[in-house]
């Protein structure tokens, strides 16, 4: 028994330097066990390490490396370590693992009267946050001993090892006591239940022969599977869950080993008697239960589990770190919620294009030398290994290992995982995430708000190097004041999945931008055409109008080109230029085209002086006026006595007109087009004449065929335009050459050229001035110097009797004005070029109507632009002086100085709950709709707890015009807390409405310290 005597002695001695008190001392105060075990349960406070006589223990504590990810901090205890650490907090077993515990209570015992000492007694802490699910086996000095239901060892020990258990029943029943060896225990009564806590009560006999205990103290360890977890799967009151398992209700909660739950389960908070004891006690309402649903699941179908042992001293963040990263994930934030993500192949919801920014884009092209590895010597904890953390093998990639030219190797500490295979597929997307590029700082327009961290998208942004990458979003901040989303993301590459899983041996290659275009082409459907017609109220001609915006943000101005499109046209051939405009053009207005002609149009982007390759547009055919009106006089299938004179009226042009365009046909060798022409009259003529009452007696009305009499003046007009076309096309050249040769005349000195048609030279004439010789195959002369010059190029004389036509009035001559002022007509059909606003008009002969533009903008070309921007239709949208009117553009997609505004008021009042549960104003706002539209309404507001008794509970609402909209968004908590609500109103009628943000509480010690809301929408104020 002296070996035990002085056993005692060394134990006493130790425990006096380290907590000043005896053993004896200690037992004898009955101190008991505080939440934190920050002192000694009625026992010592000195560590085993440090008493190798008796325990003989070694020390195994863990050497933390660097990280592919992460650097853990240093743990707090060691679950390999026999002790009675004061500082190592409650240990936390998750999954199954091994604990060798932490001594909460050591004393010696005298079985006889002799004081002999030969029992020695041990209370032994495995896991807090109990009940666990089992303890699965004991060992001593890795040695399996078994125990019968009373505590006796059998085999080897019996008679000298006794040990009961508990699994921390939350109260427990009674103290630990051992049935098989009633030895009273000096300072342990039965007050000393450990409610809550996994533990043991092992005592071992002095062995007088020296064969139980040759080398003193046996090394303890306990197999056992940990603490249970809340699982939303199986919660009836989560969508989709199907159980009993409820939030915050730890005696519903199951064994898991998925470290997902486990780490929900963390961020809830582990809680008993009202007390959280472990964990970050977050509110259910603040943490993104999907994220970890989706995470479960993820790790169940992978087969990857949690097992190991976390203290309450430890970093509770880089707990949850650790945690997630044995399921493969990562905590992250989602406004102020906690989230988390799972590496898993990704679907990419949506595009980013140019389009959706709000801002400019910042993009790190590779991930840093040092932080790109191929390598991965991962460390983890071994069962085969007596639950020690091991190093495994490298993990290295031979083709990253190439293309970086060379090992880049780390160590990385997977603390919770045990599975070698698992730690090989975790080290493996280690490698694989560290060679994504990023981060990519994104700022987005508001309709992306609805995306989160975790979420893929795909980018096309060629002038970042960004063409259709998929990226990985990780952060989400949201701008009050525009409500515009900025994201943080990396790359996401697909093919590191399968390989990570070991489903393919080929390894993806290193993910980088790549080079944009010097100058990209438009994308498609990016811009559309389409054929419509303007007026000015007095004329209505054909336009083709181009809408769209810039896809590109490195471009500084967009080409406009039309031409008029037939089968076989060369790709270079007929282009006009309609104009090179701003990169915030979003429409183009292309007037002076022909009616019921096929035309294709372009647009390019100009960067730098240097235009780019056509994005082709069409073709499209432009309105054929003449009948839309005929179509109209029909509509009701009689040919009415009122109607008759204007359909008679139509038919006399048509056949007044016939000889004139034959002539011109054959005076330029236009056979084809002028015989379906003439065919096409000859068919109408017939179909009138047999009309019966006739189409010209003005007494009777007469039923018709509305589809046969439209089809017969469609066939004359479209034949007609298909003849003058034609025309058009031969002489294309030589009008054009016109058309340049009047224009150099600008510089003269009275402003204007005079073009005179007659047969002998004009008598008076200013330099510049034109002269046709009509009775000699319109030869053109110039007035130059006093002379009547002739020019050279007969073409010119050509194009113009093909091109004039009937522009030549009873008076022989058209006068063409170049100035800013309005001149003074001197005959029917006189032209004025303006060219301060590029428009050219003729005299109609009681007003200049307007005929075409050159290159003119909307903010000097009025009367050609649409005055409403809908669907390509024209309506009633503009101020006299060329600003929009409000809500008269049909787009929900503008922001800032447009239609869609936003407000935004704060308030730093206190509102304090009540027991009525009342609603109280915490906000108010008025705006005014001009038309009935939607707001787009959010809120964040902050709350501070005095005492009080949980569960508290709040929520908050807005109400337009006293009217609810959507449903409260509430929630219930400890100390201090925040929330926020998004919400969208149903259409609001034009006028004034009232936005009010409500709160309210159900007890006094709740109240409202902050509260900020804000709204997006089309109002005035």
């Amino acid at each position: 028994m002296k070996t035990l005597r002085t056993a005692a002695m060394v134990v006493g001695a130790v425990a006096l330097i380290a907590t000043g008190v005896g053993a004896g001392i200690a037992v004898a105060q009955g101190i008991t066990l505080s939440a934190a075990m920050a002192t000694t349960v009625a026992g010592v406070g000195a560590s085993l390490a440090t008493i190798a006589t008796i325990a003989s223990v070694a020390s195994a504590g863990l050497s933390i490396a660097a990280a592919a990810a992460y650097k853990r901090p240093p743990l707090t205890g060691s679950p390999t370590t026999f002790n009675s650490d004061p500082s190592a907090g409650i240990p936390y077993l998750m999954g199954r693992t091994w604990n060798a515990g932490n001594i909460v209570y050591w004393d010696t015992t005298d079985t006889s009267d002799k004081g002999d000492n030969d029992r020695q007694t041990f209370v032994v802490i495995i896991s807090g946050a109990g009940p666990i699910e089992e303890i699965e086996a004991f060992k001593s000095d890795q040695v399996v001993v078994p125990f019968d239901t009373n505590g006796s060892a059998l085999g080897f020990y019996n008679d000298f090892m006794w040990q009961k258990t508990q699994l921390g029943l939350t109260p427990e029943p009674a103290a630990l006591t051992i049935p098989a060896d009633p030895v009273p225990v000096p300072g342990w009564t039965a007050a000393h239940k450990l409610s809550g806590y996994a533990a043991a009560m092992w005592r071992m006999r002095f062995d007088t022969k020296g064969k139980k205990f040759q080398n003193g103290t046996p090394k303890p360890g306990w197999i056992a599977k940990g603490v249970k977890v809340y699982d939303p799967r199986l919660d009836s009151t989560y969508p989709g869950g199907s159980g009993a398992c409820r939030a915050l209700d730890e005696s519903t909660y199951v064994y898991s080993e998925n470290p997902f739950l486990h780490g929900l389960t963390w961020c809830l908070g582990r809680w008993q008697n009202g007390i959280r004891i472990l964990g970050i006690g977050a509110l259910l309402a603040m943490i993104d239960v999907p994220a970890f649903v989706e995470g479960a699941n993820v790790a169940d179908l992978n087969g990857w589990k949690i097992g190991g042992v976390a203290y309450s001293t430890d970093n509770k963040y880089e707990t949850l770190v650790s945690m997630l990263q044995a399921g493969c994930g990562e905590p992250m934030p989602l406004g102020a919620k906690i989230s988390c993500f799972v590496n898993s192949p990704k679907v990419s919801l949506d595009t980013i294009t140019i389009k959706d920014l709000s801002g400019s884009v910042r993009v790190q092209a590779t991930q840093a030398r040092r932080d790109r590895i191929n390598g991965i010597i991962p460390r983890y904890r071994s069962e085969a290994h007596n639950w020690e953390v091991i190093s495994a093998a490298p993990v290295r990639v031979p083709e990253h290992v190439a293309f970086d030219g060379g090992e880049r190797t780390k160590e990385a500490d997977y603390v919770f995982v045990q599975d070698l295979k698992q730690v090989a597929t975790l080290a493996r997307y280690g490698i694989e995430n560290s060679r994504e590029f990023g981060p990519i700082d994104i700022p987005l327009r508001p309709r992306w708000i609805g995306y989160k961290p975790g979420d893929a998208v795909t980018v096309t942004i060629p002038e970042v190097g960004l063409n259709d990458q998929k990226i990985l979003l990780t952060n989400r901040d949201i701008d009050p004041a525009t409500g515009c989303p900025r994201f943080s993301a990396r790359s996401e590459t697909d093919a590191k999945h399968p390989f990570a899983l070991g489903q393919t041996t080929t390894a993806p290659p290193t993910p980088g931008v790549t080079g944009p275009p010097i100058n990209p082409v438009p994308g498609p459907g990016v811009w559309v055409i389409s054929a419509t017609s303007i007026s000015d109220g007095s004329t209505t001609l054909p336009a083709l109008v181009i809408d769209g915006s810039i896809d590109s943000s490195s471009s500084d101005a967009i080409v406009f080109e039309y031409r008029e499109w037939f089968s076989g046209i060369g790709d270079e051939a007929g282009w006009i230029g309609a104009g090179i405009e701003p990169p915030e053009t979003t429409q183009k207005v292309i007037p002076g085209v022909l009616p019921a002609t096929s035309y294709q149009a372009a647009v390019r982007y100009r960067r730098q002086g240097v235009i780019g390759n056509r994005l082709l547009l069409g073709p499209i055919t432009t309105p054929l006026f003449e009948l839309e009106a005929i179509a109209n006089i029909v509509a009701d299938g009689i040919l009415d006595r009122s109607e008759k004179p204007r359909i008679v009226q139509d038919y006399t042009v048509i056949l007044a007109e016939q000889a004139g365009i034959d002539a011109r046909a054959s005076a330029q060798g236009v056979t084809t087009q002028k015989t379906a022409y003439d065919a096409a009259i000859t068919a109408l003529t017939a179909y009138l004449n047999g009309l019966s009452p006739d189409f010209d007696d003005y007494a009777t009305d007469t039923a018709i065929d509305r589809a046969t009499f439209i089809a017969k003046f469609r066939d004359v007009y479209v034949a007609r335009q298909a003849v003058l076309n034609e025309i058009a096309k031969i002489a294309y050249d030589q009008a054009v050459n016109a058309i340049a040769a009047a224009a150099n005349a600008q510089d003269t000195a009275d402003g204007k050229i005079d073009t005179f048609y007659q047969t002998t030279p004009p008598a008076s004439a200013s330099e510049g001035d034109l002269w046709f010789d009509i009775d000699d195959a319109n030869k053109l002369y110039t007035f130059r110097s006093g002379v009547w010059t002739l020019t050279a190029d007969t073409r010119v004389a050509a194009a113009v009797t093909a091109a004039a036509g009937a522009q030549a009035t009873a008076d022989g001559k058209v006068t063409t004005f170049y100035s800013t002022s309005t001149p003074t007509a001197t005959a029917l059909g006189d032209l004025w070029y303006n060219s301060s606003t590029n428009q050219l008009r003729r005299w109609s002969g009681s007003s200049w109507v307007q005929v075409a533009t050159i290159g003119a903008d909307w903010a000097t070309n009025i009367a050609n632009i649409p005055t409403e921007v809908n669907d390509g239709r024209i309506g009633d949208g503009l101020n006299p002086d060329g600003t929009i009117k409000p809500m008269r553009v049909g787009t929900t997609a503008m922001i800032d100085n447009s239609v869609s505004k936003t407000f935004g008021v704060t308030s730093a009042g206190t509102l304090t709950g009540s027991g009525s549960y009342a609603w109280q104003d915490a906000l108010s706002y008025t705006i005014l709709m001009d038309e009935p539209g939607q707001i787009l309404l959010w809120a964040d507001i902050q709350q501070a707890y005095a005492s009080g008794t949980l569960p508290m509970s709040w929520q908050i609402r807005f109400l337009v015009d006293g009217s609810q909209v959507g449903t409260p968004k509430g929630g219930a908590g400890w100390g201090t807390d925040s929330g926020s609500i998004q919400r969208i109103t149903n259409s609001l009628s034009a006028g004034t409405h009232t936005v009010k943000l409500q709160w309210r509480a159900n007890t006094t010690d709740l109240g409202l310290s902050d509260a900020a809301m804000f709204g997006m929408g089309r109002f005035n104020k």
